[in-house]
């Protein structure tokens, strides 16, 4: 529809003309508040509407009585007159933007002010836009039009939003299962007169890292860090692939870590898609033996620290990662572990994050990054002054998961 009411002799002339504009079924359902003092703009804007389609539309004759109909009606959109006796549209307008339900509230102001200082008033005080008087049928309707449309469309995406958050937190929840629970972390620790510590933070909702420990004798338990490309939602169902696969098969008593690796990596390739893989080391720690054997998978370097020596020592994880070739083979490594010696497990997330001032760690100063956070300490908590260290330093939010393992006898 179109056309200008007027106001003749104290009635309304409506437009000779009326063009009807279908509108979506669900957007005539829309909730609209009118609050106007005049009786006669009241009646033209309930004309206009209901002939547009608009079936939900209630009035107020003045600006409380508008701001009782706000929290009653819960209206989609709000059609609010400048001038009106006792609380004029200023008020109604400052009262609901400041009260933050309604921050997003679509307020249409209906004015007769030209003044560019009113209207410029309006518009910074929170309206959203601004219908002249005398009032055009088809500007008001073309804007509400919009507006609920996009108040819709925005609602839609809150929603989507809510559920992909609920959804997002819910598989967040279920990968941190993944790793070892805390009461299993005691198990293990009482079961074999060690202490371990541990960090896992993601880079976004969802990681490709995880890490875990399992017995497997009275002398011998196995400890893992894994890392997956990528980030996200991918990364993490990878890591819930892995996770399946390794509690079907099980490090058997007599395998090596290269075997049980190489028996991984022949699944892995056949599971996940071309150009996706994972690093990844594989340890058994043998305290009757004061023995660590390992196997690597392109791991970033572990670092070993014994009794006796002043630095920690990267140890060789290199290897070809998991999930690129079926027939990939690993090695087996020894490394000596009496009692006093710690174990460092970490993701590349440690030594590729810039710092504040842009620069990389690197992995050959990551036993230095070691060395001054345990200094003058007495050797409690070293994963904490680790990783505080790191923090002061690095930028925020990191680029990459970061897991971290500390293993001490």
């Amino acid at each position: 529809m179109t056309g200008t009411a007027k106001k003749i002799n104290g009635s309304l002339e409506m437009p000779e003309k009326n063009i009807e504009r279908p509108i979506a079924p669900a957007i005539h359902k829309c909730r609209i508040l009118v609050i106007d003092d005049d009786e006669l703009i009241r009646s033209f804007i309930s004309l206009f509407l209901d002939r547009a389609g608009f079936c939900n539309i209630e009035f107020a004759e003045n600006g409380a009585k508008g701001l009782e109909k706000v929290e009653s009606f819960n209206p989609d959109i709000v059609l609010l007159d400048v001038q009106m006796p006792e609380m004029d549209g200023f008020e109604v307008l400052r009262r609901l933007r400041a009260d933050p339900r309604h921050q997003d509230l679509p307020i249409f102001m209906e004015t007769a002010l030209d003044s560019l200082e009113d209207r410029n008033r309006a518009l910074a005080e929170g309206a959203t836009n601004l219908i002249n008087k005398p009032i055009d049928g088809d500007v008001l309707i073309t804007g509400i039009r919009l507006q609920l449309e996009n108040r819709m469309l925005m609602g839609q995406l809150k929603a989507y939003r809510h559920r992909l958050d609920q959804e997002l937190s819910s598989a967040q929840a279920m990968q941190h299962e993944l790793m070892p629970s805390p009461d299993a972390v005691g198990d293990i620790e009482t079961r074999y007169g060690i202490s371990l510590q541990s960090h896992y933070r993601t880079s976004s909702e969802l990681g490709g890292d995880f890490w875990g420990l399992s017995p497997l004798d009275d002398d011998r338990f196995s400890v893992f860090n894994v890392d997956f490309s990528g980030h996200g939602v991918s990364a993490a169902i990878n890591t819930f692939r892995l996770h399946t696969l390794m509690k079907e098969r099980k490090l058997s008593p007599s395998s090596t870590p290269s075997e049980h690796m190489a028996e991984l990596n022949r699944h892995l390739a056949t599971l996940m898609p071309i150009g996706q893989f994972a690093t990844m080391f594989f340890g058994i720690v043998d305290i009757g033996a004061d023995k660590v054997v390992y196997s690597g998978a392109a791991a970033p370097s572990p670092l070993l620290m014994t009794p006796g020596t002043d630095e920690p020592v990267l140890l060789d994880a290199s290897g070809l990662p998991l999930g690129i070739s079926k027939s990939a083979s690993y090695k087996d490594k020894v490394i000596d572990f009496p009692a006093g010696s710690s174990l460092f497990l970490f993701s590349d997330a440690l030594f590729e994050s810039p710092d504040k001032n842009g620069d990389i760690l690197q992995l050959d100063n990551v036993p230095g990054l070691v060395s001054d956070s345990l200094k003058d300490s007495d050797g409690s908590n070293p994963l904490p002054r680790i990783l505080t260290r790191f923090y002061d330093k690095a930028t925020l939010p990191l680029d990459d998961d970061l897991t971290a393992v500390w293993l001490s006898r």
